[in-house]
């Protein structure tokens, strides 16, 4: 009936958090894949392309990555790689930092932070799964939008709910 189907059939791991096939309906995309060596699935009656296997640093390239010159496309990947690490990293140090190893922290930012998170009613822990499900949230419903109107929402959202959430004293204004 459609590609998603095939996909569920033929996936040979289904217990990993990443997906083992990659679903494209762009051309260039799938030209690309098959130059790097790759299957491409294509299905009758659906406009998506199945591409297999699907390694993890897949996920990080772009569809533009093909139109510009190597050096460009291999600083940007590297760029969006670091930004990665980042926002998995961010969450966690802080957290860390500000609950258990208050002494890493220079004292003014410590004194600093200490006085945004006075009145907040959560541990640092709780204020991060809050703040990182909200933008998840907003993400999702952004991307379910179309394309002009979902990248205004998620802005637009995120600044405002970040606001209001401050305003309203359940995450201090260092976790937005």
């Amino acid at each position: 009936l459609d590609s998603g189907y095939i996909t569920q059939l033929i996936e040979d791991q289904t217990a990993t958090p990443f997906p083992t096939i990659y679903s494209t309906e762009r051309p260039d995309v799938v030209a690309g894949n098959l130059l790097e060596g790759r299957v491409a699935i294509l299905v009758d009656g659906t406009p998506f392309a199945l591409i297999a296997p699907v390694v993890f640093m897949q996920f990080f390239q772009s569809a533009e990555d093909y139109y510009a010159r190597f050096d460009i496309a291999t600083f940007i990947r590297l760029l969006r790689i670091f930004m990665f690490i980042i926002s998995l990293a961010a969450p966690a140090t802080y957290v860390a930092a500000t609950t258990f190893h208050q002494e890493m922290i220079p004292t003014t930012l410590i004194i600093a932070i200490a006085a945004q998170r006075e009145s907040i009613p959560f541990p640092a822990f709780v204020e991060a799964l809050l703040i990182e499900l909200v933008f998840e949230i907003l993400r999702e419903a952004g991307i379910r939008l179309p394309k002009a109107t979902g990248a205004a929402v998620s802005i637009v959202g995120a600044l405002v709910i970040g606001e209001a959430a401050i305003q309203a004293g359940v995450v201090s204004p260092a976790m937005v």
